[in-house]
């Protein structure tokens, strides 16, 4: 039997509070943990690890508002109705879920946005430089060139595959050629005052953007 996290399980109407418990006042409490034991394996396979404890609990909690209204007096008549009980459960849980999606989506997009704007202002001076060296044409192996299209490209969403496409390369190629420049351009901006270290986060946080 998979492991169940609640209280239920480890008291198994053996605790003082089981006694005000409804399922186990209608003497239904074995049957009932027996049958969640063979239910778990679904649970766990239906609902990522965060949600199944959660799941169990709403379970037991309603089963325990509705014990009232259960009219039978067979254990597979009990089974039945704990069976539609379920199910129901399960797609309450999945209904609340998906009304949530959007507040959370809301919620990352303010996130994606604010770290948009703090990469934005860190790497302005870099960008500047960038400008600079190709306007004087002491552009190391065009890699501020190459950067500077990277941050573009980034912003955009295009993803490295299309970015190698358009200098026709393979995308192990780009890769490699963008890690030489990242060394090249961290020793020249570090001689313009400017952090390798800066440098690298930002490089990370931008490719975080595609």
């Amino acid at each position: 039997m998979a492991e169940i996290k609640h209280a239920c399980f480890s008291a198994r109407g053996k605790n003082p509070d089981c006694q005000q418990c409804s399922i186990n006042q209608h003497g239904y409490c074995d049957i009932f943990l027996d049958y969640i034991s063979k239910k778990i394996g679904g649970i766990k396979s239906e609902f990522p690890l965060m949600d199944q404890d959660d799941i169990i609990s709403l379970y037991v909690i309603q089963v325990q508002k509705q014990m009232h209204q259960f009219r039978g007096n067979r254990a597979n008549e009990f089974r039945g109705w704990i069976k539609t009980i379920l199910k129901g459960t399960k797609k309450d849980y999945f209904r609340k879920q998906e009304n949530m999606l959007p507040l959370i989506s809301n919620i990352e997009s303010d996130i994606s946005e604010q770290i948009a704007t703090i990469i934005s202002e860190i790497i302005e001076p870099i960008i500047e430089v960038f400008y600079e060296m190709i306007a004087k044409q002491k552009d190391p192996g065009g890699c501020c060139q190459l950067f500077l299209n990277y941050y573009e490209w980034c912003k955009e969403g295009i993803n490295q595959i299309e970015m190698a496409g358009r200098y026709n390369l393979k995308t192990n190629t780009y890769n490699q050629r963008l890690s030489r420049c990242r060394k090249k351009i961290a020793d020249l901006l570090e001689k313009k005052g400017i952090s390798q270290l800066i440098f690298k986060n930002v490089t990370a946080d931008i490719n975080g953007l595609a």
